[in-house]
């Protein structure tokens, strides 16, 4: 259920604390017990997935709706040398 929550960024977030995980056993042989591994993965991905819907989407949103982003690519507004404004 969190993965579909914290779609996509929650995939990052499963192959970190995978890898995570992994790796500590490989190399350190630590046994990470599964509560932990499940604890990591819900409050790691709920935060990622808190970040992207409620903080980075809503501002490219918003800077969509303004039109920010055509005008910092020169599409909108722009004259040609005296000329009426291209649209």
């Amino acid at each position: 259920m969190m993965l579909m929550l914290a779609f996509p960024v929650g995939f990052v977030v499963f192959a970190l604390v995978g890898g995570l995980v992994t790796g500590l056993h490989a190399w350190l042989g630590v046994e990470v017990p599964a509560a932990v591994q499940v604890l990591a993965l819900w409050i790691g991905a709920g935060t990622a997935g808190y970040a992207q819907w409620f903080h980075l989407l809503p501002r490219m949103w918003r800077r969509e709706a303004s039109g920010d982003s055509l005008r910092q690519a020169g599409a909108v507004g722009e004259t040609q040398k005296g000329g009426p404004p291209c649209e």
